[in-house]
Order: structure tokens, then C-alpha cells, then sequence
């Protein structure tokens, strides 16, 4: 039996949508507000991920790692695959193989699922294959998984060729498969936007047809209204006429839409315009009416009633050579001033005609061109600016899916130590420095990949790198290590503050690294020396782990035990200064380059702004490349770095530890500066097992009072009589 689950998500699981989405809402909501014009309000729309698979699921942890983050939209055994773009999807195929002779191969529950995927080729390039280990004690290897992509890639594609699957493959295990549903998302995005933009390109295109082409309007219109059999009879009542009146501005209102004149504009207002056009026909309408009887007094007071008799006769004669030809023949109109019925044939008068056409046709063209007009007046200082975040976003985003392509294929060979995307370039880090390494890892991206996307050229090479501590030992506060009781020459010793957090019974914490704060070791005041509290859980990794499930981390958590009161204001803190609510990030690296970045550290200038501009990734080590030189410098370690610059929601991503060069003597790829880092998430983790501790990620400041103080807390105190302020 087949499964299909479809799920709704929090656009926060996938940071690269959720920053995309923010930088459109900007710009975007001037348009929200007034008209729903280019559909776009589907871009901020939460995604929606189809979950297909040959058995029963009921935990759905590996596709957005909180539970709570998502809900069930709807279960069915009827498998719908119909392109949806009215919001952000992305599809993930559950596998169950099995072992046959050793090898692990598709199940035949697996290609009856996969018989039912129509079009699969279609939908490709946004599925996510997930493969469950094909026993306990499977070991989930690269081989395995080439294999089985192998089988799978020669059952769905219709001619043989590059194995398009192995990228798409993940075993169920691997911390990735969020990553990879989070850019096939934001490539779906991405298919809306480019939805979006064309139909701007459409709405502009058809503003200049509209004003450039006014003679061809003006005689589509005219057709339209003399091929309606469109007649106003002299005698006919005037809820009569008004139906008459109505089936034309429906004619007229088809004309307009077989034309795309209004391709942006919603319903809504639309209606407005149909009024417009209704009191345009509705005033030639009287003026004529008032023409005519204006026409009879001026006969009857020329005429005898014989000869306004023959008068009349000959006028309607005239007026009725003039009609269309299609008119009814006889209709049966009521008269109610006089309780009589009028049957209204082909020897009536019509109101109008045909010279009277084009005029009611010019009108409706002016109409027309004045309505739009004022649609567009109301957009014209949003839409530059609308536009240049659409291109800005797209230059960002376009390559976000084949870059994380290259990151899976790459960091699967055994030859590779790291992957990185630095500018123009996507970097392949050998684990040694030989030729042989080279060729292979050469040759197995080749099997698995196309050619690097867009203007990114390839480079695989070996690195040594050299790194720098930054241990000179409110965010961003310095935190001193030692007591100025050593030597005047000797130099202070400091790092930054992290983030403050808050255990289950009401005693605060805050973070910096392993190498500012030691085991069991203190935190003193730059300003008196006072004890600000002691490390009681550190986690500092080995450096030269290669394994990308245990992550470089070099952390320490201070319980706040002053000598004296603080004060201590919680959230985190904005490029402007003030303190905001704080989301933790649970993402890529990958998934903020070339996204604005900031930190707030201990050494001046405390604040720097920059761009990430690149990032490798070496297994453990995260490496970080900013466009600013000196983002960080020596006593930052610990520092937060936040993405954005948002003045609603900050974004805490990772903690700086040290500056990194490369040592190799290869040719640098970037004019930015290189750092270490660790994501604040991964700190988070490992420490997630002390009871009920949460960051205090909402602005708010809290004293604390005097915990544990010391022999010589008088002396420390007395040098300062203001509380201290983090």
C-alpha cells in the first residue's frame, strides 16, 4: 500500500527560504496592502512538503527536527503529483530496500511505489530520496548508496546517462536531509518568483501597449460592440435598454481579458472598472435619448401632425438602414406608463448608430487607460525598489540547490577532507597532498555532477591551514580571564560574551569559549575585577577530528555569581544597538552566503558589518568568510555572529573562536577575511541534557543580586559604586 503525506511547515525549519521570504515582505507589503497585484502573496506562503512512501510513518523528525513544527494537512493512499505553484513545495520519497547477496537493493514495495510516480523526470529536480538502513546493522556507506542510486536512476530515467539520483540520496540518518528540502523549497520559490516576474513584465508590457496602440483598441472595441447586435429601441422600456446595456459590458469586458490588458489587477478591482464602462454607456445612453426628443419637439413645431407623421416615418426609415442586419425580427417589450406592450422588430429605431459606435468605443478606451493608470500611480515609488529585490534575491538564491549538489557529492568521496564555495569559486579540499587523490576526486564528480553552475569555476586542491586564537583572553561584553595581579607588562587576557541562558530553577548562565574561560575557572569585570562567575561545563573538541557528526565546538558556560549586583539585558542585540527577540540557527552554512552578517565583540570597534562571501566545510571545522577585513580580531572569541540586520527578529548563528589563514601557499580565492567557527545550535546540543536550560533570547533586563561572594568582596565592590551592565 502507498502513502501520501502531505505536510505544512514553519518557514523558519529552512533558514534560506525564511531570509529569502523576509527580504521580499519588505517591499512586498506596500502591495499586499492594496491589491493582491502579481500573485504575491504565494511567496510568503508556508511550504508544503509530500511525503510518499511504501509503509506507514508517524514521526516526521528527520524532515524538519522539531515536531512541533509542522502539521498534518492531510493521509491518503491516492498519490497526486499536479504542479502546485501557489506556494513553496518540495516532495520526499521514502525508500525500504533490501539485502540480496550482500548488496542492497530496492524492495518490491519500493518500485511499486516508484510504477506510481507519473512524470517523475518532471518533478526530479525537487525530490528528496530517503533510504532507511537495510538492517540494524547496516552501514549506511557512500558504495551502498551509489549503488542503489544506480538501480533507481536506471528504473525512472527514459535514456541512459549521468546518474542523476546520487545527489537526491540520502540514508535516513544524515543531518543533510533538512538542508536538501530547504533549498528544493527555495528553488521552488525561486519558480515562483520568476511566476511573479514574468507577470510584471507582462503587466509593464501591456501599460506601454496600451498607451502606444490607441487606434487599435479603440477599433477592437468598436467590433466588438457592432458584431453584438448591440440596438437601443425608441420605444423600449428602461429596464429594457439597461439589459442591453449589460450584456455589452460583458462583451467588453471578455474583449479586455482575450487581451491581457489587465493582468495584474485582482477582481476586486476589476469591478470598479466594469462600473466605470456601465456609466460611460449609460451617459451616451441619456445623451442620446435627450438628442432625439430634442430632434422630435424641434419637428413638431415645424410640421403639421400629417407631415410629422411622414416626418417620423422617413426618419425611422433612415435610422433603420442604418441598423444591424442580425437584429431580432420581433421581440415583446412592456411600455409600464402605459400598461401596453411594445414589440420591438427590425422596422424600430435604433438609439444609436453606427458613427455612435466608435465614440462609445473611444470612450471605453479612455476608461480603460485612466483606470490602469491610477492602478499604476499608486505603485510607482514601490516598484523600482520591488524589482531590484526581486533581481538582488535571485542572484542570491539561483544556485543555492546545485551548490548544496556539489557539497553532497563531494564530501561523500574519501579523498575529500571539506568543501567550500568562496566567491566565484567551489573548492574541493583534499584530505592529502598527492596527485593520485586529485584525479579521483576529479573523476567521481564528473560521474555524479554537470559542470559547476552559473560563473562558479571548480578548484581541488590541498589546504594547511593556520589558526589564530583569539584569546586575549549585553553581548558582546568583555570578559576578562585573569586578575591584573601579574605583571605590567604582561597583556590582559579577555574574550566576548556570547548569550545569556536560564536553567529550570531561575539561575542564569551566559556563554563564551573554552580557551577564554577554562574549566572550573572565573570570570572577572574589565572594570574592578570582581568575580562575574565560574565555568561549569566546558566542551572543547579535538581540532583535528575529521568526523562531520562530532563538530569542532569550543565552549564554556559561566553560572552568573557576581561579587555584585548586575545588570543584565537578555535578547539579542541589533547593528543599531537595541535588543530584539532572537531565533536560534539550525541551518547550513551554505544557507546564508552572501547574506549580511554582524557581530558584537569585545574589542573596538565592537560592532562590524560584512558579508558572508563564502564558507568551507571540513568535516568538524566550519570556516567563515566575511568581505569585512578585521570582522574579528583578538579577544572576540566567544562573540555572536547574527545574519541580518533586522529590527523585529535576530538570527544567532555561530560563535567566533579564531581568525584562519591558509598556510598551504596556494593562490588566494577572496579579498574577505577567513574565521572558525561553530554553529550556536550545535553548543546548544551539548548542553541540552542540564535541566530546562533556554537561551534568554527575549529582550528584557534582569539584576542579580550578590550569590557568592568571597573574602575580598568589600575590596572589589568599594571600587565601584554602580552596578555592573552586561
Amino acid at each position: 500500500m502507498v502513502s501520501c503525506y502531505e505536510l505544512e511547515v514553519d518557514s523558519e525549519v529552512y533558514t534560506s527560504l525564511w531570509l529569502t521570504q523576509k527580504s521580499f515582505r519588505k517591499y512586498a507589503e506596500p502591495f499586499m496592502e492594496k491589491t493582491s497585484i502579481f500573485e504575491i502573496e504565494n511567496i510568503f506562503r508556508k511550504p508544503r512538503i509530500i511525503v510518499l512512501t511504501s509503509f506507514p510513518v508517524d514521526n516526521f523528525d528527520f524532515v524538519v527536527g522539531v515536531n512541533n513544527q509542522l502539521k498534518m494537512v492531510s493521509s491518503k493512499n491516492i498519490i497526486q503529483m499536479a504542479e502546485n505553484l501557489f506556494r513553496p513545495k518540495a516532495i520526499v520519497v521514502i525508500l525500504n530496500p533490501t539485502r540480496q547477496q550482500g548488496n542492497c537493493r530496492l524492495s518490491e514495495k519500493d518500485v511499486n511505489l516508484l510504477d506510481k510516480l507519473n512524470d517523475i523526470n518532471e518533478i526530479l529536480e525537487n525530490i528528496v530520496f530517503v533510504v532507511k538502513a537495510s538492517d540494524s546493522n547496516g552501514t549506511d556507506d557512500t558504495e551502498e548508496l551509489e549503488k542503489l542510486s544506480s538501480e533507481l536512476s536506471s528504473r525512472i530515467s527514459k535514456k541512459r546517462g549521468k546518474n542523476e539520483i546520487f545527489k537526491k540520496m540520502f540514508w535516513l540518518k544524515d543531518d543533510q536531509i533538512s538542508v536538501r528540502i530547504g533549498v528544493c523549497l527555495l528553488d521552488s520559490l525561486i519558480h515562483l518568483i520568476h511566476k511573479m516576474k514574468n507577470k510584471a513584465h507582462r503587466f509593464i508590457q501591456s501599460m506601454k501597449d496600451l498607451e502606444n496602440n490607441k487606434e487599435i483598441h479603440v477599433q477592437s472595441f468598436e467590433k466588438v460592440i457592432s458584431k453584438s447586435g448591440f440596438r437601443l429601441c425608441i420605444s423600449a422600456s428602461q429596464k429594457s435598454n439597461h439589459t442591453t446595456i449589460r450584456n455589452l459590458r460583458h462583451l467588453l469586458k471578455k474583449e479586455i481579458d482575450r487581451k491581457d490588458l489587465l493582468v495584474c489587477i485582482e477582481i476586486v478591482k476589476r469591478k470598479k472598472l466594469d462600473q466605470i464602462i456601465k456609466t460611460t454607456l449609460e451617459t451616451y445612453l441619456k445623451k442620446r435619448m435627450l438628442h432625439l426628443k430634442m430632434d422630435k419637439r424641434d419637428a413638431c413645431k415645424r410640421c403639421t401632425s400629417k407631415e410629422l407623421s411622414s416626418t417620423l416615418l422617413k426618419t425611422r426609415s433612415m435610422t433603420n438602414e442604418m441598423l444591424p442586419v442580425n437584429c431580432a425580427s420581433t421581440t415583446r417589450i412592456s411600455v409600464s406608463k402605459t400598461n401596453r406592450t411594445h414589440t420591438c422588430s427590425s422596422r424600430c429605431g435604433n438609439v444609436f448608430c453606427r458613427k455612435d459606435y466608435r465614440e462609445i468605443a473611444k470612450g471605453v478606451y479612455t476608461d480603460l487607460l485612466s483606470f490602469v493608470t491610477r492602478f499604476v500611480n499608486n505603485y510607482h515609488k514601490d516598484i523600482p525598489a520591488f524589482f531590484e529585490t526581486i533581481a538582488d534575491e535571485m542572484v542570491k538564491r539561483t544556485n543555492s540547490l546545485k551548490i548544496h549538489e556539489w557539497k553532497t557529492v563531494a564530501i561523500r568521496n574519501v579523498h575529500v577532507k571539506g568543501f567550500g564555495c568562496i566567491e566565484n569559486n567551489i573548492c574541493v579540499n583534499l584530505k592529502t597532498n598527492d596527485e593520485t587523490g586529485k584525479k579521483a576526486v576529479s573523476a567521481f564528480l564528473k560521474k555524479y555532477l554537470n559542470d559547476p553552475p552559473g560563473k562558479y569555476k571548480l578548484r581541488i586542491e590541498y589546504k594547511e591551514r593556520k589558526i589564530t586564537l583569539f584569546s586575549k583572553l549585553e553581548q558582546g561584553s568583555k570578559i576578562n580571564r585573569k586578575e591584573t595581579e601579574m605583571r605590567a607588562d604582561e597583556p590582559r587576557k579577555y574574550g566576548s560574551l556570547g548569550i545569556f541562558l536560564k536553567d529550570s530553577k531561575g539561575t542564569y548562565f551566559f556563554t563564551t569559549c573554552a580557551h577564554v574561560i577554562g574549566e572550573e575557572e572565573h570570570a572577572y569585570s574589565p572594570d574592578d575585577d570582581s568575580k562575574l562567575g565560574q565555568s561549569v561545563f566546558i566542551h572543547h573538541s579535538e581540532s583535528n577530528t575529521n568526523d562531520k557528526n562530532d563538530p569542532y565546538i569550543d565552549f564554556s558556560l559561566i553560572q552568573v555569581s557576581p561579587e555584585r549586583t548586575l545588570t543584565c539585558t537578555f535578547g539579542l542585540k541589533t547593528t543599531g544597538g537595541d535588543f530584539i527577540n532572537g531565533r536560534i540557527f539550525r541551518g547550513d552554512l551554505s544557507e546564508i552566503l552572501n547574506e549580511n552578517v554582524y557581530k558584537w565583540g569585545a574589542t573596538e570597534p565592537c560592532l562590524q558589518k560584512g558579508k558572508c562571501i563564502g564558507f568551507e566545510d571540513e568535516g568538524s571545522l566550519l570556516y567563515m568568510i566575511v568581505d569585512t577585513k578585521d570582522f574579528a580580531k583578538g579577544g572576540d572569541s566567544g562573540a555572536i555572529v547574527c545574519v541580518g540586520e533586522d529590527v523585529e527578529t535576530g538570527l544567532a548563528a555561530f560563535v567566533i573562536v579564531a581568525g584562519s589563514t591558509d598556510d598551504s601557499g596556494s593562490e588566494s580565492l577572496n579579498s574577505g577575511s577567513s574565521y572558525l567557527v561553530y554553529k550556536v545550535s550545535d553548543a546548544l546540543d551539548r548542553i541540552g541534557t542540564i535541566s530546562g536550560m533556554t537561551p534568554c533570547l527575549n529582550p528584557y533586563i534582569r539584576t542579580i543580586s550578590i550569590s557568592s561572594p568571597v573574602s575580598d568582596s568589600k575590596r572589589a565592590a568599594s571600587k565601584r559604586k554602580t552596578p555592573d551592565k552586561l
